[in-house]
């Protein structure tokens, strides 16, 4: 476990799951809104969002409207908060997506600077600043991939993620094609030529949103360059 432990820390994060759920002694402060799956979560810059129930996906999209998928949030996690900290310009927006159906609370930024709520509550204020955190390191361990790996490493890395969350080489694995499409920011046919070449080297089996077979650890190491 101490290999896993230390090989984790090297592999880019693409999901969060309950790293603010903290903030659900705050509940009551928030307004109730359900999102059906599939729908945009408007941004809004006078609130933030705590995901209460569900999963949804930060996308950045370009003004030309690519799209390129950055972190899945699920249940107890802080989302939206980008909004009060990220100035829009013409180059590129967040999207939030219900990848499930969701329940939302929103909270008034105000409350970020109030300073009774503060002092009341200082344990959430660095609850915040720690997912905070987490977001920016796993945009920029993403960014320092794409900058220094080819896609094979890259995807590797990812697929090895995949087996140390799920404990074992058969597993669900939840992503379809075009969401690994979208996260790795490469052509549709770019990925199958990869997942074909992982077959071809004896490394994965099946390869669905359903089920992923990882059959050659070691050579997945190798090729992820770990």
């Amino acid at each position: 476990m101490e290999k896993n432990d230390d090989l984790q820390k090297f592999v880019p994060v693409y999901e969060l799951n309950g790293v603010n759920q903290i903030w659900e002694k705050l509940l009551f402060k928030g307004i109730k809104k359900n999102c059906s799956k599939g729908s945009v979560i408007e941004g809004n810059k006078d609130m933030f969002g705590y995901l209460y129930r569900g999963k949804i996906r930060l996308s950045a999209i370009t003004a030309q409207g690519k799209e390129r998928i950055i972190l899945y949030m699920e249940n107890g996690c802080i989302c939206t908060e980008i909004n009060l900290f990220h100035s829009y310009h013409d180059m590129y927006s967040a999207e939030f997506l219900a990848m499930t159906d969701c329940i939302i609370y929103f909270f008034p930024k105000e409350m970020l600077s109030d300073v009774e709520f503060t002092k009341q509550y200082p344990e959430l204020i660095t609850n915040l600043v720690k997912s905070l955190s987490y977001k920016a390191g796993a945009f920029f361990s993403q960014l320092s991939e794409k900058t220094e790996l080819t896609f094979i490493a890259q995807f590797c890395r990812f697929l090895y993620r995949q087996y140390l969350q799920a404990g074992s080489t058969t597993f669900k694995f939840g992503f379809s094609q075009i969401e690994l499409a979208l996260m790795f920011n490469i052509h549709r046919n770019t990925l199958c030529r990869g997942i074909s070449f992982l077959r071809s080297e004896g490394v994965i089996g099946k390869c669905t949103k359903n089920c992923l077979e990882i059959i050659d650890l070691g050579r997945l190491e190798e090729l992820a360059q770990l």
